[in-house]
């Protein structure tokens, strides 16, 4: 599945927002230096801010401006996929990263052609 994703994640590069994937697939797509690896920075999943008892008063505390950018981040990148040719096929609340206030798509195991 990593090696699916590592893969898909060559062919999109281009996209403005650093790629979030696990360590061991940088390694099989020669992906950029400015990608972020899972775990090496402060990151939670929407999930978690929303129904985690142990984080949802980080959710609360959040500004309105900032989930908006959040959700912008994340339509941005969806638009990229789709401009390219692919749909994600898995977008639910545990596949959205929230990093340094920025949202981030992750699991891109399910990805398709459009075509």
């Amino acid at each position: 599945m990593l090696c699916k994703e590592a893969i898909f994640f060559a062919k999109i590069v281009t996209h403005m927002y650093p790629i979030v994937t696990w360590g061991a697939a940088r390694q099989k797509a020669n992906l950029p230096d400015n990608a972020i690896y899972w775990g090496e920075q402060s990151s939670i999943t929407v999930f978690k801010l929303l129904f985690d008892p142990l984080y949802q008063h980080q959710a609360s505390e959040m500004p309105t401006t900032t989930r908006l950018c959040i959700c912008y981040d994340i339509t941005d990148a969806l638009d990229h996929m789709h401009q390219r040719g692919y749909l994600h096929c898995g977008l639910k609340s545990n596949n959205v990263l929230v990093a340094q206030n920025k949202g981030y798509l992750i699991d891109f195991g399910k990805v398709c052609d459009i075509s």
